[in-house]
């Protein structure tokens, strides 16, 4: 339509910039009502939004509005299933819960492209909106048939004036949640670009090892950070996190591509589920939502931000370079979660 790089950032950013600020109001109303209903309205505004832009034939205001609510939609969806995830989950398997919800979110990221671009190949953008619409009406309509769970109201005290305390001991995991974020949320923004720079055969040696990395972590290894302590299976999974993206700024071939992906993926794999579930833990049980949406909106915040920043660094310095410095930054942001885990959590 005549869009340029430029006009695609902003109609995207508009996107994740309304996850941003409706995100938390999300949590709150959700531990308020029933959290299925939100479930239900955000797959449905998820849907019809969609359908609109089978009709455009030009660039206009109205993308903007719509991916605002597209963000909304989402927010909706994302802190209610999450949420939900959570009140089915006892304690003893929550950090595996929360993992194999993640995992619907990967398998949905890795095929849809593929399903989308041949789509649009040959059919066309107006009948791959059609069927996305079609296919999201599926949200709301499973959502009808959720059962209705009775959650725990009550506050379950860990510490003396844990009323008081919760609000300061849930800050280091946020704050790794945002170093989490600016690492994850880059790499995967970049690495297509490495990727040419280094001739690699096909851009997707490192998305398809990080995804069957993760794939197997979770499925068979989801269960080790309930059984052996989610901040202790936490702590290694950082380093290696951050490792994995050093080990990326030293790529030069496809093997060392499809190895650095492989890395990233267990590293990660272990580590976004089990600092989500100390956080829901760690704040009263009655804030479940609004705890979910925290989460949420910390790992978010750091990945916009740092995809910002590090652009620029990579644009002055290298990619290499940049990849360096982001795995120095995720690895130093790690150390006060590596030095407080077993005091507070």
């Amino acid at each position: 339509m005549g869009g340029n790089v430029s006009t695609i950032g902003l109609i995207m950013g508009v996107n994740g910039l309304s996850m941003l600020i409706v995100t938390p109001l999300v949590g709150v109303f959700v531990d308020k009502w029933d959290k299925r209903i939100f479930l239900f309205f955000g797959g449905l505004l998820m849907s019809l939004t969609t359908l609109p832009f089978a009709y455009f034939d030009t660039i206009t205001p109205y993308f903007h509005i719509l991916r605002f609510l597209q963000g909304l939609a989402f927010s909706l969806s994302f802190v209610s299933a999450g949420t939900l995830v959570v009140d089915f989950s006892p304690s003893s398997k929550r950090a595996q819960a929360l993992g194999i919800f993640g995992v619907f979110s990967i398998v949905n990221y890795s095929i849809a492209p593929y399903i989308g671009n041949y789509l649009v190949t040959i059919y066309g953008f107006k009948t791959f909106f059609l069927f996305t619409f079609v296919l999201g009406l599926m949200a709301p309509f499973i959502a009808i048939f959720i059962k209705h769970i009775k959650t725990d109201k009550s506050i379950i005290i860990k510490h003396e004036n844990y009323a008081v305390e919760w609000k300061y001991l849930v800050i280091i995991p946020m704050f790794t949640l945002f170093v989490l974020g600016s690492g994850f949320i880059t790499t995967m923004n970049f690495v297509p670009i490495f990727s040419k720079v280094l001739g690699a055969n096909s851009l997707n040696l490192f998305f398809v090892s990080y995804t069957l990395a993760v794939l197997l972590i979770r499925i068979f290894g989801g269960w080790i950070p309930d059984k052996y302590g989610k901040a202790n299976v936490s702590a290694p999974s950082l380093l290696i996190f951050a490792f994995s993206i050093f080990f990326l700024s030293t790529v030069v071939s496809d093997i060392q591509l499809i190895i650095s992906g492989v890395i990233f993926g267990f590293g990660h794999g272990i580590l976004y589920p089990s600092i989500y579930a100390i956080i829901i833990e760690t704040m009263p049980s009655h804030y479940r939502g609004f705890s979910f949406a925290l989460s949420s909106v910390s790992f978010t915040s750091g990945g916009m931000i740092g995809s910002f920043v590090y652009g620029y660094i990579g644009e002055y310095f290298g990619l290499s370079n940049m990849f360096l410095i982001l795995s120095v930054v995720c690895f130093t942001g790690s150390l006060p979660f590596i030095l407080q885990r077993g005091k507070n959590f």
